[in-house]
């Protein structure tokens, strides 16, 4: 920490317009810090302008721990008149007078002075993207270095919220990057999923933490198909090395579908609104605990259900392959009982390298109808389906039948899921797959 205190005011012995700008607008640390004030509840306040500037603290939740394990640092501001302001009108406002690192500095020095009940856990602060391109012209390194050094806070219990699809200028987000890494804070992407939000600021930033906007609680809540997807998106934020924070959550079904899509952490009005006390860290938070009994109590009824609803299918893919097995060649004939479920759509076999052999062979009363738009890629001879993976599977369990997650049907242009079971067939390996159409319920 030393050694970069003493590199920040090295750079700005040299760096007249950076002196200018701290100088002329109050910019560093110690000018800051001085404009706080105690209230009459022993809070720290700030004036900007005509505005009273305070902290409120809303609860960062770990869903696999039922447990408090940080807190963001909010805005939370009142007009000469008393009335409370909304904090985007505020930030507008210093917008439209060149004044946002100002403000946003102020905030910052005004959270981290509060934070002093969240020491144990994380610390979330914002940065305005304005401010963050900005920075690095207005004594960058010294701020943040020296704002937690006077605070006693540990870098390493900072967390740094970037809106990265508000960032534009890419030499200075990746150099503001690249000083809160040698700083020791971790970062997180703020809002991913809004606006134009994409997986290529994941693979720059490599952020700790990915946040989802609320509008993913809000859309999955009422879109079975966004619900489906949620876990997957999870899964690929999770293989980039990040942990996932799902914010904006206010009712008990969003957060099951949190806790369902394996989310790490969770934010809302559901488990605790903004206040100016923080919670204790680690304190037990009784609305996941119930959660965790619902989620289990459920999964299991889920799962019950979902087994007798497939089993007559495994029966009959089973009775097929058996058949299959003792040298017959009629899929057709084998594969009838299976054919003959209500959902059932066809049936086909693949080789040991995933090549299909022959053709599919569908329920009698199987018509083309909607799934014409699909002709292009359905039902050609010779496909490859060795990266799918209800072919890995059946390969891996030989002899066990296997059952897909829904997914779209290339074929029929359904929701659809495939069981599949690996046999011999003499001396060959083979696979036999069969498709029913599943019904979101």
């Amino acid at each position: 920490m030393a050694c970069l205190l003493l590199e920040a005011r090295h750079d700005n012995q040299h760096s007249p317009l950076d002196k200018e700008l701290t100088d002329s607008t109050d910019l560093n640390h110690r000018s800051l810090h001085e404009q706080l004030q105690t209230d009459a509840s022993g809070k720290l306040v700030a004036r900007y302008g005509d505005h009273l500037c305070s902290s409120a603290f809303q609860p960062i939740i770990s869903l696999t721990h039922a447990r408090v394990v940080g807190h963001e640092g909010l805005l939370r501001a009142q007009g000469a008149d008393g009335q409370a302001v909304a904090p985007p009108q505020l930030l507008d406002l210093a917008i439209a007078s060149n004044d946002i690192l100002h403000l946003d500095r102020l905030c910052r020095t005004l959270h981290v002075a509060n934070a002093h009940a969240v020491r144990e856990g994380w610390l979330f602060l914002n940065i305005h993207p304005e401010s963050f391109t900005r920075a690095q012209q207005a004594n960058r390194k010294a701020f943040m270095a020296e704002l937690l050094a006077h605070n006693g806070l540990q870098p390493g219990r900072v967390v740094i919220e970037i809106l990265e699809d508000m960032i534009g200028d890419e030499e200075s987000f990746r150099n503001n990057v690249g000083y809160l890494r040698e700083l020791g804070c971790m970062l997180a992407i703020d809002d991913f999923g809004a606006g134009h939000s994409n997986f290529d600021r994941i693979w720059q930033v490599a952020p700790e933490i990915v946040k989802l906007d609320r509008r993913f609680a809000v859309q999955c809540e009422s879109d079975a198909r966004a619900r489906r997807m949620l876990p997957r998106i999870v899964n690929m934020l999770h293989e980039a090395g990040a942990m996932v924070l799902l914010e904006g959550i206010e009712t008990e079904t969003q957060a099951m579908i949190a806790l369902e899509a394996d989310i790490d952490f969770a934010q809302g009005y559901y488990f605790a609104r903004p206040a100016p006390a923080p919670l204790p860290i680690h304190q037990i938070i009784p609305s996941v605990t119930a959660l965790w009994e619902r989620y289990e109590h459920d999964s299991h009824h889920d799962y019950r259900q979902r087994r007798e609803r497939i089993a007559p299918y495994e029966q009959a893919i089973v009775k097929a392959a058996t058949e299959l097995a003792l040298r017959s060649e009629d899929l057709a004939g084998a594969s009838r009982a299976f054919l003959e479920l209500p959902d059932a759509e066809f049936c086909y076999l693949l080789d040991g390298h995933g090549l299909q052999v022959g053709a599919n062979v569908w329920r009698s009363t199987h018509t083309q109808g909607a799934a014409s738009r699909y002709t292009p890629i359905a039902g050609i001879h010779g496909a490859r389906w060795s990266r799918r993976p209800y072919f890995r599977r059946a390969i891996e369990h030989f002899g066990l039948v296997q059952t897909t997650r829904p997914y779209l049907s290339a074929t029929t242009g359904n929701l659809c899921i495939t069981l599949s079971i690996a046999f011999h067939q003499g001396k060959q390996t083979r696979v036999l797959c069969g498709d029913l159409r599943w019904h979101q319920d």
